[in-house]
C-alpha cells in the first residue's frame, strides 16, 4: 500500500470517528458554544489568510500580527479560535477597534476536524495561506491545506515534550501532511518538529510573546481603589506564592511552614493557580498551626502576621506592586511552570522549581541575571527566598534588568510578519 492510500484510509476511519463523536460534543458546554460555526462554513467568505489561534495565548499572538501586519495590498484575513477565552480576547481587542485600512478581517470558530467538514471549509474560505500558531496540528487541515496547494506556516511554533511524545508516536502522519515552512521558538522546539516534518524548512524565530508583554507599572500603594495596607501590614516584607498547582500542594505546605518558621516577621499571599482549590488549601492550612485568613473576608487593617488565601480573581499582577519575594508555581512538579516574567517586570525577584517545560522560549541567561532563580527542590527554594528576604535588594535594580532582557528579545513579530507576507506575495 503506498504512502498516499495509507493516508486515505486512515483518513476515512477518521471521519467516521468523528461523525460518531459530534451528538455528543454537540452536548459537551464547553464545546456547545458556536458548535454550528465548527460544522457549517456558510456563514463564512473567502479569505486570503487564515490564522488560528487554539485558546487565549495565541489569540493574543494573533492581535500582535494582525496589528502589525502591513501588506502592501488590502486583505481579507479570517482569524479562527477554538475556545471560549480565545474568542472572548480576539472579540474585545478586534471587534471594537475601527476596521484597519489594509486589513478587513472576520471572527470564527475553528471547524472539527472532521474530513468532510475541513474539506468543506477549506473550498469555502480558499485562503493562500494559512497561519497556524505555536501547536496547531491536525490531520484533516493539514491534509485539505497540502491537497489544495495551500501554503501554510506554523508560527511560534513550540512543542512540549509530553505533546512531541504523543505526537511522535504517529509520525508516519505528520511525515505525510508536512508544512512549509516552521518558525519556532527555540533550538529545542526546531529539533522537534524537524523529527515530525522532515520536509518542511524549520527556522527559529524570537518568541512574539516578547513583545506582549509589558514593561509599563505604576509602583502605586493603591490596589482598585483601597490602601494595601488596609489589609496587609506594609511594614513587614510581602511574600507571594503564584499559581500553586494542586500536584504541588504538599511541597508547598513545607515550603510555608518552613519560611515563617525561618523568618515570621513576613506577610504570605497565597494564589492558587486554579480558584476551585481554595477548599483544599483551607484544609491544608487548618490542619496546621500557621495562622491565615481569606483575603475577601479581611475588613480592616491586620496586626498580626499570617497567610492571606487570595480568594478574589484577576489580582496577582496587581499585588506583585508590592511584593518583596514571590515563588511562582507549576514548576516543582513536571507540570511546565508558570508565568515568572510578570513579577520581575513589577521589580520582584523571584524563585521557581525546576520544570519549567512551557518556559523553554525563554533562554537559560535570564537566570544569570539576578533577577529570577531556578531552585532544584523545595529546600532549595526555601532557602534562596530566605536569602531575598534577608538581603531586600533594590526593585528598581530588579526591574531595569528585567525589562532589559525583554527589550534585547523582542522582535518576533515583526519576523513573523515578514514571513507571512513573502508567502502571500
Amino acid at each position: 500500500m503506498t504512502k498516499n492510500a495509507f493516508i486515505l484510509n486512515f483518513l476515512k476511519l477518521y471521519n467516521i470517528l468523528w461523525r460518531g463523536a459530534l451528538p455528543f460534543l454537540k452536548k459537551s458546554k464547553r464545546l456547545a458554544q458556536g458548535f454550528k460555526q465548527r460544522v457549517s462554513c456558510s456563514h463564512l467568505s473567502s479569505a486570503d489568510l487564515w490564522i488560528q489561534a487554539a485558546s487565549a495565548g495565541e489569540a493574543l499572538l494573533a492581535v500582535k500580527i494582525i496589528q502589525s501586519l502591513d501588506p502592501p495590498h488590502p486583505i481579507r484575513v479570517l482569524i479562527t479560535t477554538t475556545t471560549r477565552q480565545g474568542y472572548d480576547l480576539l472579540t474585545q481587542e478586534l471587534g471594537d477597534v475601527p476596521p484597519l485600512a489594509h486589513i478587513h478581517f472576520q471572527l470564527s470558530w475553528f471547524p472539527f476536524d472532521q474530513p468532510d467538514i475541513i474539506d468543506a471549509y477549506i473550498k469555502k474560505v480558499s485562503p493562500r495561506v494559512v497561519v497556524l500558531l505555536e501547536t496547531e496540528i491536525w490531520p484533516a487541515f493539514l491534509y485539505y491545506l497540502k491537497k489544495n496547494g495551500i501554503k501554510t506556516l506554523i508560527v511560534n511554533a513550540r512543542l512540549t515534550r509530553k505533546s512531541f511524545k504523543g505526537y511522535y508516536r504517529t509520525r508516519w502522519i505528520w511525515h505525510a501532511l508536512t508544512c512549509d515552512t516552521i518558525l519556532a521558538t527555540s533550538e529545542l522546539d526546531a529539533a522537534r518538529y524537524r523529527k515530525l516534518f522532515p520536509n518542511a524548512r524549520v527556522d527559529v524565530m524570537p518568541n512574539i510573546k516578547f513583545d506582549t508583554l509589558s514593561t509599563n507599572t505604576t509602583n502605586s500603594k493603591q490596589y482598585h481603589g483601597r490602601d494595601l495596607d488596609m489589609f496587609i501590614d506594609t511594614k513587614a516584607p510581602l511574600t507571594i506564592f503564584a499559581s500553586i498547582r494542586k500536584e504541588e500542594e504538599p511541597q508547598v505546605l513545607w515550603m510555608l511552614e518552613h519560611l515563617l518558621k525561618e523568618f515570621p516577621t513576613q506577610t504570605v499571599a497565597l494564589f492558587p493557580r486554579h480558584m476551585h482549590r481554595l477548599a483544599a488549601w483551607q484544609e491544608h492550612l487548618s490542619g496546621t498551626s500557621l495562622p491565615w485568613q481569606l483575603k475577601s473576608e479581611i475588613k480592616t487593617h491586620q496586626v498580626s502576621f499570617k497567610i492571606i488565601l487570595w480568594d478574589t480573581f484577576g489580582e496577582l499582577n496587581r499585588a506583585y506592586e508590592m511584593a518583596d519575594c514571590a515563588f511562582v508555581g507549576g514548576s516543582l512538579s513536571p507540570l511546565g511552570g508558570q508565568n515568572f516574567i510578570e513579577p520581575i517586570i513589577k521589580g520582584v525577584p523571584t524563585v521557581t522549581g525546576p520544570f519549567l517545560e512551557d518556559f523553554k522560549w525563554v533562554k537559560p541567561d535570564i537566570f544569570q541575571l539576578g533577577t529570577v532563580h531556578k531552585a532544584e527542590n523545595k529546600e532549595q527554594a526555601v532557602d534562596r527566598m530566605l536569602d531575598i528576604l534577608q538581603e531586600r535588594s533594590p526593585r528598581s535594580r530588579i526591574r531595569e534588568r528585567a525589562v532589559a532582557y525583554i527589550e534585547k528579545n523582542r522582535g518576533g513579530t515583526r519576523y513573523a510578519c515578514t514571513k507571512i507576507i513573502d508567502a502571500l506575495y
